[in-house]
C-alpha cells in the first residue's frame, strides 16, 4: 500500500484490521468469471456464494506500506493455501 493511502486511510480512522475486514468484504469474483473447471474446485462455501473471496479470512490479509512519491500499489496473491511470512525490517 503506498504511504499516501496509508496517510488518508489513518487521517480517516482507519486501522489495520480496519481495511483487512473490508477488503476482505469486497475483493471477490465471481465463479462464473473465471476459467472453465476452476469453478468446481473451489471451498463448497465459495460455491454457494457465488463467489471467491481473495483470502479465506481478514486475518490472511498481509498489509504492507511501501514504495516513494506517486500513488501505486500492488497485490501479491499466495499460492493455494500457502501463508505469507513477514518480519520487521530493522
Amino acid at each position: 500500500m503506498p504511504p499516501e493511502w496509508v496517510g488518508r486511510l489513518r487521517d480517516a480512522g482507519w486501522t489495520k484490521d480496519r481495511v483487512r475486514a473490508r477488503l476482505w468484504e469486497r475483493a471477490r469474483v465471481p465463479l462464473d468469471r473465471l476459467a472453465p473447471g476452476i469453478a468446481g474446485r473451489v471451498a463448497p462455501r465459495a460455491a454457494e456464494e457465488g463467489v471467491l473471496p481473495a483470502a479465506l479470512a481478514p486475518e490472511d490479509i498481509t498489509i504492507m506500506v511501501a514504495g516513494g512519491p506517486g500513488t501505486k500499489a500492488t497485490l501479491l496473491p499466495t499460492w493455494s493455501s500457502s501463508r505469507s511470512v513477514t518480519v520487521p525490517a530493522s
